[in-house]
């Protein structure tokens, strides 16, 4: 089966890695898949013990198959025969060299297809393809593909865009970049998506009370108290107990505002806005508890729906400087466009580069320097030097990004984490975690306790809108509704898999699930039916991911477009049925 020779419906994945393995488990759950993983050296332990976990978690065999991966004709089309899969997914990771390797093999793939189609005795029946990469400039060449069947399935997709957009939108700290980045305006709507309501909501300010307040104030004298220099674990145990007490309170009352607001306000969005200098920037409750910037909280905000209210205050900085520790593919697009933003004319940008990456030419409010070892690094930080001008002063933002050309990327972000923080709180240092906002990039959804201790502010996601693309195709491919559409011969399985692929796109920041039980996640089970209410507290109560669905949707064959969303108002009194989706919001 894993080399077609018994014809299944066949699933291949080039390049897997962990990040994908919720992927891979919606796709075998959702359908009968076979599903092919290969794998580079690095990954090949990892994809077994991903499949040995969830035959064991199930109690059933899943339909896998792992392979070394290799890009040769012998492998690729001779032995496992790829072009004679359903659907192939073709993977981005770390490396650079990837993106090129992936470009090549979507040029043989095609020229391969071309030759068939040319043969009258070879078949060309290429699959459903998805190619992901870190560059728009990649994606953007298969375009000048020769035209072929290969060609017209190939689906070649660029997330650069999103990640610039993410960053962007948590240093400009302003709401209308919030509503930009989860495209509640300013979007142009697909002609499958009937009236797409979610424009309608936006962010609103919910202050903390003065009891809040005064908790947060306790926080900050305990830690007075105790110092900053050599805190027992005992000391850090009781302040991180204090902070948990605290936002335990403000996570309750936010909770029953919830439940007793009017009907139209089912779902809500609850974040926090944490004051640096004069830049307000949003935190969620997840991650607020890491901060001592927890400390100056001093705004909640909320998302609900709104009809005919005008939109409140930007909560624009007046300053604050942004400084980037590490460059790669991902923030390309935000470095190289900073000074295109209107916030962006009185602050400036320094980027700094180890001795393996790229370092880009300065510009006028662009700094790019290399850092030739830890100290370099701080002295260039926390001192005006002559290659770098600017130093960290209070308002000032710092991210951190993983290092993709060596080993251990995330051992080199805590390090640089660690000695960032001795300085902060440092004695000799004018400026502390309580006025610069901190920030770092992680792949992965778990594995980030250790920054709990380390004031990090923000974990920045930069893989999250690719994973929610992922997990959006799966459930709109998989379907019902389209399933049934392909079976009674109404829409080709080429068409159903292009336009699963539009909508889960124009819906990456969003998560969508099929109605199912929510305590097991089990597809098997008879979807959840009944008001909206009683199926937002469960998913709550249940849901390891905590999701809060705030609206529905459900699919309807539609004569001009194939297939169409319908999107429906979010009322007190909604009852869910069959078929339909659940849309959660996710955290910030």
């Amino acid at each position: 089966m894993a080399e077609g020779e018994i014809s299944p419906y066949r699933v291949v994945i080039l390049n897997y890695q962990e990040e994908y393995d919720e992927f891979v488990r919606s796709v075998l759950s959702h359908s009968t898949a076979f599903v092919v993983l290969f794998a580079k050296d690095d990954h090949i332990q990892d994809a077994r013990s991903f499949v040995e976990g969830i035959e064991q978690t199930d109690g059933r065999e899943y339909r896998t198959h792992i392979e070394h991966l290799s890009y040769s004709s012998d492998v690729l089309f001779e032995q496992y025969s790829v072009l004679q899969s359903d659907e192939l997914y073709i993977f981005p990771d770390a490396e650079s060299r990837t993106d090129y390797e992936n470009l090549r093999l979507i040029t043989r793939l095609n020229e391969e297809v071309k030759d068939r189609e040319q043969s009258p005795y070879r078949s060309a029946e290429p699959p459903n393809v998805i190619w992901m990469t870190d560059s728009r400039k990649l994606s953007g060449v298969a375009k000048n593909l020769e035209p072929t069947t290969f060609k017209e399935n190939l689906h070649a997709m660029s997330f650069q865009d999103d990640v610039r957009d993410l960053v962007r939108a948590n240093t400009n700290e302003t709401i209308t970049e919030l509503e930009q980045y989860y495209n509640f305006s300013d979007e142009e709507v697909p002609p499958w998506i009937e009236g797409y309501p979610l424009e309608n909501y936006t962010f609103r300010p919910n202050p903390l009370t003065e009891e809040e307040l005064d908790a947060l104030d306790e926080i900050k004298d305990y830690r007075v108290r105790i110092g900053s220099n050599s805190v027992e674990s005992v000391q850090q145990g009781q302040l991180a107990a204090m902070r948990d007490r605290v936002l335990n309170s403000i996570r309750d009352r936010l909770q029953t505002e919830r439940a007793t607001n009017p009907p139209d306000r089912v779902g809500l969005f609850f974040g926090l806005l944490t004051e640096n200098a004069n830049a307000s920037i949003p935190i969620d409750l997840h991650s607020a508890y890491l901060s001592q910037q927890m400390e100056t909280t001093t705004d909640a905000i909320q998302l609900r729906k709104t009809e005919n209210v005008s939109a409140p205050d930007d909560r624009r900085s007046s300053g604050g400087n942004i400084f980037i520790v590490n460059y790669n593919s991902k923030i390309k697009d935000f470095a190289l466009s900073f000074e295109d933003y209107e916030s962006s004319s009185e602050r400036y940008l320094t980027m700094y580069t180890s001795e393996n990456q790229i370092t880009p030419d300065s510009t006028s409010r662009t700094n790019f320097v290399e850092y030739r070892s830890m100290n370099d690094l701080l002295d260039m930080l926390f001192n005006e030097t002559e290659r770098s001008p600017h130093r960290v002063r209070p308002g000032d933002t710092i991210i951190l990004l993983l290092d993709y050309t060596i080993p251990s990327p995330k051992i080199n972000v805590l390090r640089v984490l660690d000695a960032i923080d001795d300085k902060l709180n440092a004695d000799s240092t004018d400026v502390d975690h309580n006025e610069v906002f901190l920030a770092v990039e992680s792949d992965l959804e778990s594995g980030n306790e250790e920054y709990r201790y380390l004031a990090v502010d923000k974990i920045l996601e930069t893989q999250l809108t690719q994973r929610l693309f992922l997990h959006n195709l799966v459930q709109m491919r998989t379907s019902d509704v389209v399933t049934n559409l392909i079976q009674e011969g109404k829409i080709t399985r080429e068409e159903a898999f292009g336009w699963a692929v539009n909508t889960a796109y124009y819906f990456r920041e969003f998560r969508i699930d099929s109605c199912k039980d929510p305590k097991t996640g089990d597809r098997e089970d008879e979807p959840v039916t009944g008001p909206i209410t009683d199926i937002v507290e469960e998913w709550q109560d249940n849901s390891q991911r905590n999701p809060l669905p705030f609206t529905t949707f459900s699919l309807h064959r539609d004569e001009e477009h194939g297939i169409s969303v319908e999107l429906h108002e979010l009322r007190r009194d909604l009852e869910v049925t069959e078929n339909q989706f659940l849309v959660s919001f996710p955290r910030m």
